[in-house]
């Protein structure tokens, strides 16, 4: 199976993990292989600072030409709490500070 194909049989909503800050994608968006095969760098804007739970985030694309594509994501951090265990650098941590304290 090529690469297009199997693209064109993913779900609507695509997740993405990155620095353990799961993400939707807003809009479908279709990418051929020729396209995938010249991405060079994604970066997730928005992570820093406040950050609110279920804000939209923004991934920047850069290709090997250097052009340049911004994507909305959806952040799939969906509560106070959640946001609070991304904080600690994740649950494990999270409940260990608090049986330190």
């Amino acid at each position: 199976m090529d690469h297009k194909s199997a693209l064109s049989r993913k779900p609507a909503q695509h997740i993405v993990q990155d620095a353990s800050v799961p993400v939707i994608f807003q809009l479908v968006q279709r990418i051929d292989a020729a396209e995938q095969r010249h991405f060079l760098l994604c970066t997730i804007r928005g992570l820093q600072g406040d950050l609110k739970p279920r804000q939209t985030l923004t991934a920047e694309i850069t290709s090997s030409d250097g052009a340049k594509r911004e994507v909305p994501l959806l952040c799939r951090i969906d509560t106070l709490d959640e946001l609070e265990y991304y904080r600690n650098g994740g649950i494990l941590h999270y409940v260990l500070r608090r049986l330190a304290a």
